[in-house]
């Protein structure tokens, strides 16, 4: 959503730039908005003139921002984005993760995921095979979110002090994140990072979700937490029975 309102402001920058509800945003900055077609696309992709940047997240942490944002009451708005990929507005973190990872076994076939929950492999046109091409590839943490975003901008030629709202949009660290998603003040931000052990509390949800999204671990050459990798190595998940409440903490 931030980046969203972001790229929005830089584009308008020569007109009067807008701010908007987070419901709002999604399709303004659009490649149709701006006579792109697909060719055109795939053409920048691979020319060198044009700076192309990718900002990815931890596969778990991003998950369970997701999760928190759209299932659990008090964040977002839009909670029929959980019903609509866990059957329910409420779903249990047991249900997310058994929902998200039972086409594993099938390759996904005929199966279409919400796109907060997808693979980030699957972005911007399948960044399994387009990465190579791009000149940004960063990971997007919360600490270091505003140096980053604000390099690249530079990068491009933009002063990030020119652009509306940016220091709301990427507070430095030492500035609480108070970023809503609408004019109820909902919180958008979920501090996910902070809370994987909350919710991926045994060796069973955190390996089957570690195994679903390893591609992406791969993809972007970081690795898992410790204690993800170790349920990941572990016997083969399966839900055929209540979770065990074992702390995957303990297993450091």
């Amino acid at each position: 959503t931030a980046f969203n309102q972001l790229f929005l402001n830089v584009r308008q920058q020569s007109r009067k730039p807008v701010e908007m509800d987070a419901h709002l945003l999604w399709f303004q900055n659009t490649p149709a908005k701006h006579q792109m077609s697909k060719a055109d696309l795939e053409a920048a992709i691979v020319d060198p003139s044009w700076h192309k940047a990718v900002f990815y997240r931890d596969p778990l942490e991003r998950f369970i921002s997701g999760y928190v944002s759209k299932c659990v009451p008090g964040h977002d708005r839009d909670m029929i984005h959980c019903a609509l990929a866990f059957g329910s507005k409420n779903a249990s973190i047991e249900t997310a993760v058994r929902k998200i990872t039972g086409s594993d076994a099938t390759k996904g076939v005929g199966q279409r995921t919400d796109v907060h929950f997808m693979h980030q492999h699957r972005f911007c046109g399948g960044l399994i095979d387009t990465l190579r091409y791009y000149d940004t590839v960063e990971r997007l943490e919360q600490h270091s979110s505003r140096g980053k975003v604000s390099k690249l901008l530079r990068k491009v030629g933009i002063n990030p002090a020119s652009v509306l709202g940016f220091d709301r949009l990427f507070p430095s660290p030492s500035v609480k994140h108070t970023y809503a998603a609408g004019p109820e003040g909902m919180k958008h931000n979920t501090n996910a990072g902070a809370k994987l052990l909350s919710y991926l509390y045994t060796s069973e949800i955190a390996g089957n979700l570690t195994r679903h999204y390893a591609g992406d671990y791969l993809l972007f050459g970081f690795p898992a937490p410790t204690w993800a990798i170790k349920a990941y190595e572990g016997p083969e998940p399966s839900y055929t029975g209540p979770a065990t409440r074992r702390d995957i903490s303990e297993s450091e």
